[in-house]
């Protein structure tokens, strides 16, 4: 592939992957923030290209966390509880989790 196409594959993107790295670099979302966060890992589910970048910010991320105290640890379990919960109420929760 050309890396001028990647480059303007990647470009399009950008807009939903910064906006993704805002999000889960809260420490808390409301409602909607959650909804706009499953909305965009639906739409990195049919965009391999846009998954792959997501998965180098969540990569990024921890990496930065070297450590994890009991507080950060907890605080991503109470996140990924939630995000388990929106995902079982929309049907989405693949069965071997549920």
């Amino acid at each position: 592939m050309n890396k001028y196409i990647l480059y303007k594959l990647i470009l399009e993107r950008l807009e939903t992957v910064y906006e993704y790295y805002q999000l889960v670099s809260r420490k808390n979302l409301s409602d909607p923030e959650y909804d706009r966060l499953l909305a965009i890992l639906e739409k990195a589910e049919h965009d391999l290209l846009l998954s792959a970048l997501l998965e180098q910010i969540d990569y990024c991320l921890l990496s930065q966390k070297e450590t994890m105290n009991k507080k950060t640890l907890s605080h991503y379990q109470e996140q990924g509880e939630k995000f388990r919960n929106k995902l079982k109420q929309l049907s989405l929760m693949p069965k071997k989790y549920l």
